[in-house]
Parts: C-alpha cells; structure tokens; sequence
C-alpha cells in the first residue's frame, strides 16, 4: 500500500507530480493543491506543494473485500462524505486509492466533467494513470479513432491511444482549455 506522504509526493510534491504535469501542459493556468488543513504535516518536505498538509486522508470502509468497484465506491464517497461533508460541493477532485485486498481486474476510472476518480492499489501512485483519469474529470476524452466506420476510443495509434498523449505532449487540441479552467474551492 502506497503511504499518505508517497501519494502527497505524487500528487503535489515530486517534480514529475500530478499538480507539476498539468501546471506545464496549461502553461500555469491550472494549479492542483491540497485540501487545506487536511492530512498530514508537510514539514521537512523539500518539494514545492506549498502546504502544510497534505490533502491526503484515510477514509475506513466496511464491505467484503470480494465486493465488485461499484460497492467499494459508493461506501468510498459515502464513508468520506459522513467526515468531510458532501465532497461536489467542498472539493474539485477527489481522488479514491483503494488497497490491493480490493483487487481487481480494473487500474482505474474516472468520470468526465466529474470531481472523482478511483485507483486499484499500486496505480494511485502511477503518474500515467491520476493524469489520464484526472483528464477525465476536467472534461477530456480518449483520443479515439474512426475504424471502418466504428468509433473506437483507443483507437488512435499515434501514441498510447489515450488522453495521455494530448497531456504528456501536449497536444493543444484538447489541453487548451486548460489555460481557461481554475479549480478555486
């Protein structure tokens, strides 16, 4: 299980983060921060999160650890909302790591133009996978390609087929909006 200051790291702090990847891809526009006064001290941290927590929180669930996704997400959102308030309307993103004995078959999701996003163990600390489902939630899609006249959204093989070849290279055709989006709660 990845721990509270790895994600912090990750999400805010590294030079390769969440928050430094979008912060280039919008030439600054878009700044990702921590909740403020939630989580962990960040003191003795050397990165630039600009926070003195971390953002980061444990959120206990009860459901069988054999219990599909949707299960595991809805008693998530409900177990964080019952502690931090209704989170659409306190938060932009809330990203859900949930660990390894919640395994699955599936990395990770998202909802377009949503503040949430889920991650099966490992993959909340993935740069490819909080920044592609991230882009989810800030309103971009997969790339896709038209294949013999059938839409196929990982269809496009100029690169990894997804959002992330319009983020990691920034490719203006979707990440120009981003000069114009703030996330202000």
């Amino acid at each position: 299980m990845v721990t509270q200051m790895q994600l912090y790291d990750d999400i805010f702090d590294d030079s390769s983060s969440l928050k430094s990847q979008y912060g280039e891809c919008s030439k600054d526009q878009l700044t990702i921060i921590p909740a403020p006064g939630y989580g962990s001290s960040t003191e003795g941290t050397t990165g630039a999160g600009n926070s003195d927590r971390t953002g980061i929180v444990n959120v206990n669930v009860d459901v069988e650890s054999s219990s599909d996704r949707t299960i595991l997400e809805l008693s998530a959102v409900s177990a964080a909302e019952k502690t931090y308030g209704i989170l659409k309307d306190n938060y932009d993103l809330v990203l859900f790591c949930q660990p390894s004995k919640y395994s699955g078959n599936w990395v990770a999701y998202a909802y377009v133009n949503g503040y949430r996003s889920f991650y099966n163990d490992f993959w909340c600390s993935r740069m490819s996978a909080l920044v592609h489902e991230v882009g989810h939630n800030l309103g971009l899609h997969h790339s896709g390609a038209d294949i013999n006249g059938v839409y196929d959204p990982y269809g496009d093989e100029s690169g990894t087929s997804t959002i992330i070849v319009h983020l990691v290279y920034c490719n203006f055709s979707q990440t120009s909006f981003l000069s114009t989006s703030t996330l202000t709660k």
